[in-house]
């Protein structure tokens, strides 16, 4: 994957991190990984998501797409774990551009 910058900040604002995104970084399975950032949150009902989740969607085995990236089973779930660490990442990065918005948006609105 190429590596590239995100944003084009003064290069003494914002120290960036070039990134690869991979998916497991260990033995866990993509859909343990998501449970655990849904958890994170510790928001109230969030256990009843995540069994709506497994038991009445299909969101954990669903393609992406039909036809494009990620028309495969669990596609729609790796693109999201992708999605929700780039937000994350650019987020931290952002907070150090901008610290006061850490007190305006908390991580845990990002994962959910």
């Amino acid at each position: 994957m190429k590596q590239t910058e995100l944003f084009a900040f003064e290069q003494d604002q914002v120290q960036t991190q070039p990134t690869e995104i991979t998916m497991t970084t260990d033995n866990r399975s993509n859909k343990d990984i998501c449970i655990d950032y849904l958890r994170q949150t510790q928001r109230q009902g969030m256990e009843r998501v995540i069994e709506w989740l497994d038991k009445q969607s299909d969101f954990f085995v669903a393609p992406a797409s039909t036809n494009f990236h990620g028309n495969y089973e669990g596609g729609l779930l790796e693109h999201s774990l992708n999605v929700l660490r780039m937000a994350l990442e650019v987020y931290k990065m952002l907070c150090q551009y901008k610290p006061q918005l850490q007190e305006q948006v908390n991580e845990n609105s990002i994962i959910i």
